[in-house]
């Protein structure tokens, strides 16, 4: 029988012939190629994350398939209640959707790739301390992974090297979120700098304050 890829019944004599002349009786042979599954999935928020954010992947599939599966990077992140998958900060990686009918035949969706903010623009970031919203009008967050769980000074300094605001700080856990008001900044770029005790630069970035 010939291969197809459209659904439907098809119907097929089948007979055996030997040499020289003599043939088998015929029989009808019906065969039904039943649909291919379609997916598709649908992105609600941004693909580029910072810690506050989460992005929603939802697969909606053809009624013929039986099940979806949810794939982070080529493996199966495990059952997603109505076949949503909220991903956070933390999560980055290309992500997948797959559908399967009862008799084994699968469509999966594009690939979406979801992205973790290293920080600000300009090149100059150490250790991924991110900073946002940037640009900004009054003030920004600070975002940096410190596993020593130390006393920390928090300063903005000019791009000419002048310290202009500074705030101590100690880190109770290893990955926190500080904010620091910098509506009293004229609209230019500052380099933001995490210093310890010791005087060594643990963590730093650009930002950018807007009027």
């Amino acid at each position: 029988m010939p291969p197809t890829k459209l659904a439907g019944t098809y119907q097929y004599w089948v007979t055996n012939t030997t040499l020289p002349t003599c043939e088998t009786p015929r029989f009808l042979v019906t065969t039904v190629v039943l649909p291919a599954p379609t997916i598709t999935a649908k992105v609600v928020g941004p693909t580029t994350l910072i810690p506050i954010q989460t992005v929603t992947l939802t697969a909606t599939a053809s009624t013929n398939a039986v099940g979806v599966k949810w794939y982070r990077n080529n493996l199966f992140i495990g059952l997603t209640p109505n076949n949503k998958v909220v991903v956070d900060y933390t999560k980055p990686g290309t992500y997948y959707a797959e559908a399967i009918t009862t008799d084994g035949c699968k469509a999966r969706t594009d690939s979406i790739v979801i992205k973790a903010n290293a920080g600000a623009p300009g090149g100059l970031n150490v250790n991924n301390l991110l900073i946002y919203p940037n640009p900004t009008r009054s003030f920004i967050n600070m975002y940096f992974n410190n596993p020593i769980n130390e006393n920390v000074n928090i300063r903005v300094v000019s791009m000419l090297g002048q310290v202009l605001k500074q705030m101590p700080y100690k880190y109770t856990a290893a990955s926190q979120i500080v904010k620091m008001d910098v509506t009293g900044l004229h609209p230019e770029m500052y380099v933001v700098e995490i210093v310890n005790r010791l005087g060594a630069t643990l963590a730093r970035n650009l930002f950018v304050k807007v009027d």
